[in-house]
């Protein structure tokens, strides 16, 4: 008898984080706000245009102390969402990929609401 295996491959743990994004392309910008976050990508929504899967470009990601910035390609794109890896390239990319899952697990990085006009 021949015995079955499963594979089965870990999902990163995502948390959920809504905070701005611009993606930088080579043909553009497309702003929306990202959903989640995980050691491995991010997901989010472009408001103002569609994004194809394979683009690359450079996420700016806000926080309340600034932004942090890391190179992604699009994975897959599903209507306004986008699903986005990390290209990490050197240790300053993993050291960002760390503070942005640290900010969304400590809820740091939500930004407050805007000022009532």
């Amino acid at each position: 008898m021949v015995a079955k295996t499963i594979d089965f491959l870990a999902r990163e743990i995502r948390y959920d984080l809504d905070v701005p994004v611009l993606l930088y392309l080579l043909d553009g910008v497309a702003a929306g706000h990202t959903i989640n976050i995980s050691g491995s990508g991010v997901l989010a929504v472009f408001n103002n245009r569609r994004v194809d899967a394979w683009d690359t470009g450079r996420l700016r990601i806000e926080t309340r102390g600034g932004y942090l910035s890391i190179e992604v390609r699009v994975a897959r794109v599903e209507g306004h969402q986008a699903g986005m890896t990390f290209r990490i390239e050197n240790e300053s990319d993993r050291v960002t990929i760390r503070e942005l899952i640290a900010l969304a697990m400590l809820g740091l990085a939500i930004l407050p609401p805007a000022p009532a006009a």
